[in-house]
């Protein structure tokens, strides 16, 4: 049996040389490498003799596979180098779908539309989110939120100034429509390859129409935002806004999100996303302070 064992080891390697002296043979200058049956093994990265009339081929194939190729997946940063085109967009579709029948019947829809354009000056943005239950033929949760805002921050500086526009609409809330505008100062506190901190503080006024006052409110902003790279597929991002009245610190409204995001298809901008969203308000008219709302999404980039 020992016999068989080396015979059959023997005709192994020499096979395995016979193998590497035709490659030798049939590309001239390219030496046959030593077997190596334990230790580390040869990387793509490795340095691999290659033939003097085929190493300028190679160099040029190379960097052409990795211009095409997007390591990023964070979203735009003000501080990134802008595109030259104007008409650039960047944006996101966000949709999530729920439904039961039997003895209750609900259904629930989550969708949410982003868009970003890198201008000469900075990053304007659009953001609108949508959500509508019904549970029983019975609505139960209604609301949209729309966004827009424009940041100015140069590439070589850290601080910048921002100016937004929001809009709040709630079937449950007591107001119809609740109006803002606000700006101020943007403040990059934290600034790595995959992890980016923002802080905004500002004032501005709000305004709800349809409710018991239609007057308009004084409020300062102060807000935070985190994003997180996590792996080149995994990334979360976490957000709060707090909006104080002027006139009486103890009345205020705060918004907070978070999300995790797992890309499914990096080719396609493909992307599955748990995020949740609370708004808290401090004066509900005797409604509830808090609206939570959580949801799972695919996602589409484009």
């Amino acid at each position: 049996m020992r016999f068989v064992l080396l015979t059959w080891l023997a005709l192994l390697a020499s096979g395995h040389a016979g193998a590497e002296q035709a490659v030798a043979q049939q590309v001239p200058g390219l030496p046959a490498s030593p077997v190596a049956v334990l230790g580390r093994p040869q990387l793509l990265d490795d340095p691999i003799p290659v033939p003097a009339s085929l190493q300028d081929d190679l160099q040029e194939a190379r960097f052409a596979d990795i211009s095409n190729l997007d390591m990023s997946i964070l979203q735009i940063d003000p501080r990134a180098e802008r595109p030259r085109d104007p008409a650039r967009w960047q944006g996101e579709v966000e949709l999530g779908l729920n439904a039961a029948h039997g003895n209750t019947s609900n259904s629930m829809l989550f969708n949410r539309f982003e868009i970003r354009r890198a201008t000469e000056w900075g990053v304007l943005s659009l953001d609108w989110d949508y959500v509508k239950s019904i549970t029983n033929k019975a609505v139960t949760e209604h609301h949209a939120l729309l966004d827009v805002s424009h940041q100015w921050m140069k590439e070589e500086e850290r601080h910048g100034w921002f100016a937004s526009f929001g809009m709040e609409y709630d079937e449950f809330r007591a107001f119809d429509l609740r109006t803002s505008f606000n700006g101020g100062r943007l403040i990059s506190l934290l600034d790595q390859p995959d992890l980016l901190l923002v802080g905004r503080i500002g004032a501005g006024v709000s305004q709800e129409i349809g409710g018991l006052s239609e007057a308009l409110v004084p409020e300062a902003i102060l807000g935070l935002r985190l994003e997180h790279n996590l792996t080149r597929w995994q990334r979360i991002t976490i957000g709060t806004e707090y909006y104080p009245d002027w006139r009486a610190l103890s009345e205020f409204r705060l918004e907070a999100d978070a999300s995790w995001e797992i890309v499914l298809n990096e080719r396609r901008n493909f992307s599955f996303k748990l995020t949740a969203l609370d708004r808290y308000d401090s004066t509900p008219q005797g409604r509830k302070h808090n609206d939570f709302d959580y949801a799972m999404l695919f996602v589409w980039k484009f």
